[in-house]
């Protein structure tokens, strides 16, 4: 199935660790604990069960950079509750475009292919 778009009205990552660590969810063990990278070509399959952080970043942007390495720690702690993927728009803009993207870093959780993202 496609992922659907929702906007949440409160601050995300606050949100995303709520959800996590109040929420019973398992995540795939070939997923556990480490960063996915996704594209047009595995992005719906990935992302469309479960619940995840997604990570939009640019390829040479500095704090692109810096959240990547939070990000990666966020997969290791959360490693039985949360997948943990990321898409670089430098290599798929088509996927980028899908989210509606224009600040970088973004990141987006999305839970059973409902997105959610703060505008």
């Amino acid at each position: 199935p496609a992922l659907r778009m929702r906007r949440s009205g409160a601050t995300l990552l606050g949100c995303c660790v709520a959800f996590i660590t109040l929420m019973p969810h398992t995540v795939d063990s070939e997923y556990s604990g480490k960063v996915v990278n996704v594209d047009r070509e595995n992005l719906d399959a990935t992302l469309s069960t479960g619940v995840w952080l997604l990570h939009v970043s640019e390829g040479n942007n500095p704090k692109c950079a810096q959240v990547q390495t939070v990000i990666e720690s966020l997969a290791d702690i959360y490693r039985d509750k949360l997948g943990v993927a990321s898409l670089d728009t430098d290599a798929d803009q088509v996927s980028a475009g899908r989210f509606f993207i224009y600040k970088f870093p973004t990141i987006i959780l999305i839970n059973e292919g409902a997105v959610y993202y703060h505008p």
